[in-house]
């Protein structure tokens, strides 16, 4: 089954940082990765005086390298979409690690089922001391709250997705509906929604994504920086006072999607998008609640002098005591990871320790 490789475009979107995407590079070099790579880096090369011809280390790998400096993530994904000539894709940052086995196990299944559109197995978090990216010790977290999306209505399938809400484009996706569901983005100016949300809801909107029981991915979280810090879509919809124009526009353009021998789904869709937001945006609050009450309610009204320090001092100490409080007392010895073979290959190949 090694032969779906070769059916396989793994988008990279980086900037800045050599030591994740090198580390990236040199574990699929090393495990002779066959999946076709594109890499969009948006690092200001000639700026900063860095090689910009890295890549060309990694004599295993066929990779593409384009040079998008100082444009944000969000902005090159359909670009580098529209590059792929494969039959699937998956998209990463550079510090997503997929391992060969679900590559094969994901194509296998999608191979089979043509009624699917993207297939997933269990995504993992760990972090790192110092957000080191070798050569430390890591801290592996329970899998990701993924579910299955497998409702053969569109209407149910967005609503549930939205409810119960989860990156799925971390899934390998066939291609055209992977670009069809990147093509809503620019439905918002949000980096969060046009980065993550819309070609992530429109993927559910468009087919099913299966969960499959085998390790997919391994992710790294930052404790001490985030790199590429994204306004959370509640604190937009707060700021922003084109935020319902730019939800008028999304639903009538997803409902133009849906096919065409899902009229009763077309004439619902309005509720059931609404229902679904409803729930987003409910969970939204229960995530970023500190993070709002302390930067915006308060900053808004009291936005000068001390009061404006005490809170942004208060911020930062939050998240301190937070990142340490993750480290140190939430890490979990994650009994599924202790017999994954390829996940100890990846351990060993960095030197990471427990």
């Amino acid at each position: 089954m090694k032969k779906y490789e070769n059916l396989l475009t793994i988008i990279l979107i980086t900037k800045d940082r050599f030591d994740f995407i090198n580390r990236l590079l040199s574990y699929y070099d090393f495990i002779n990765l066959k999946s076709n790579i594109i890499i969009a880096d948006s690092t200001e090369f000639e700026k900063n005086n860095l090689d910009k011809y890295y890549y060309k280390n990694y004599k295993n790998l066929s990779i593409e390298f384009f040079s998008r400096p100082n444009i944000r993530p969000e902005n090159l994904q359909l670009e580098m979409l529209k590059k792929v000539s494969t039959k699937y894709t998956i998209v990463c940052a550079d510090d997503d690690i997929i391992l060969e086995n679900s590559i094969i196990k994901c194509i296998d299944f999608l191979e089979s089922n043509s009624d699917y559109t993207s297939a997933t197995g269990r995504i993992h978090g760990f972090a790192s001391k110092k957000d080191k990216s070798k050569n430390c010790k890591i801290y592996v977290w329970d899998e990701y709250n993924q579910k299955n999306i497998t409702q053969n209505n569109p209407n149910k399938r967005l609503k549930n997705y939205l409810s119960n809400y989860w990156v799925n484009f971390f899934s390998i996706t066939r291609t055209e509906e992977y670009i069809k569901s990147s093509s809503y983005s620019n439905l918002s100016q949000s980096s969060a929604l046009r980065g993550e949300v819309i070609p992530c809801m429109s993927l559910a909107l468009i087919g099913k994504t299966k969960k499959l029981d085998h390790l997919h991915m391994v992710r790294q979280f930052f404790l001490e920086k985030k790199h590429y810090p994204l306004i959370s879509v509640l604190e937009y919809s707060i700021k922003n006072s084109g935020w319902s124009d730019e939800i008028i526009n999304l639903r009538k353009d997803l409902k133009e999607g849906i096919p065409d021998n899902f009229i009763k789904s077309k004439k619902n869709f309005d509720s059931h998008l609404n229902s679904g937001l409803y729930y987003f945006m409910r969970n939204e609050v229960l995530i970023y609640n500190k993070k709002v009450i302390f930067e915006y309610l308060y900053a808004y009204i009291f936005n000068k002098g001390k009061v404006k320090a005490i809170l942004n001092i208060t911020i930062n100490l939050y998240k301190k005591v937070r990142g340490f409080f993750i480290f140190y007392k939430k890490r979990k010895k994650n009994l599924y990871l202790k017999d994954e073979k390829e996940f100890l290959r990846l351990k060993n190949f960095l030197k990471f320790e427990d």
